[in-house]
């Protein structure tokens, strides 16, 4: 399975271009990841048309662009779209090409995602399980989105026919005022898409992900990017803690919330899967689903 990378990067976010071919570089990807240069939403026609603020257009806009490129590609090949604020694990270019090869009939393979909303008991048992498995085996797997609501668009492949889909799908969706990655959200959970991750995440967030481009910040997406990030093949979830702990502060003056994140902790007590090192090199699951 061969790999066409592409990232998205403005014209005017020079230090977030820097910074990405730095990383590419380092993992010797800066053959395989050529740089897209992104729409502005400010500047695109369709602005006059959209009810999407102008970051989110121009992210729809861009996404676009890379489908209609990647609808075109030759057997054998699919398209890898990144946003300049994410980072890759070492080993997820290998093992994505081993995935995309192994798993049949498959739209998108997304590398890391929101979770929104937040698992449940059972899928958060499952991706525990996922993590586990990684700690004590060495191996990552993957896990349909059917039943699994993510966001975001940092990180994932994109084979021709799931190019064409979304293209079909989606066309001119931007006019309304709901977001690419919730649209794709849908169509995943309608069966318009065969969309999969991988657990543990071959991607995370980079430090510039904190200066979004399309405007979204505050506690809820804070809270939603530390866990995120807590899913990475090689996070710290201490760290992630210690630096993300004023989310929670203030429930002393919620209790209903404070009751009910005492629940969810009853409920969930038990799982550990951080307990153990990383491996070094990990490896793609056999089993397919985690």
């Amino acid at each position: 399975m061969h790999l066409v990378g592409r990232f998205i990067n403005l014209a005017r976010s020079q230090a977030r271009c820097a910074n990405m071919q730095s990383h590419l570089s380092a993992l010797g990807l800066s053959a395989v990841y050529e740089r897209f240069d992104a729409v502005e939403g400010a500047q695109a026609p369709e602005r006059f048309e959209s009810k999407l603020g102008l970051g989110h257009l121009g992210c729809w806009l861009s996404h676009e662009r890379l489908w209609q490129e990647a609808a075109q590609l030759p057997p054998g090949q699919v398209m890898h779209i990144l946003e300049d604020d994410v980072r890759l694990h070492p080993h997820c270019h290998r093992l994505v090409r081993e995935i995309a090869a192994a798993q049949a009939d498959w739209d998108l393979l997304f590398t890391d995602v929101f979770w929104h909303p937040p698992p449940t008991p059972l899928q958060w048992a499952k991706l525990c399980g996922a993590i586990t498995q990684y700690r004590t085996r060495q191996t990552v797997s993957v896990q349909a989105l059917k039943g699994w609501h993510a966001t975001g668009t940092s990180s994932y492949l994109v084979s021709p026919r799931g190019a064409r889909a979304l293209l079909t799908h989606l066309n001119q969706r931007w006019r309304g005022g709901v977001t690419v990655d919730v649209c794709i959200d849908q169509l995943i959970q309608d069966e318009q898409l065969q969309a999969w991750v991988v657990m543990p995440f071959l991607s995370t967030l980079s430090a510039d992900h904190s200066q979004s481009t399309t405007g979204e910040e505050g506690p809820a997406v804070d809270a939603l990017s530390a866990f995120r990030m807590a899913c990475y093949v090689d996070a710290d979830p201490a760290a992630l803690v210690s630096r993300h702990a004023g989310a929670t502060s203030g429930e002393h003056n919620a209790p209903f919330l404070t009751l009910y994140l005492e629940m969810l902790r009853g409920v969930l007590r038990g799982f550990d899967p951080f307990s153990a090192g990383a491996p070094q090199a990990p490896s793609a699951s056999a089993g397919g689903s985690a």
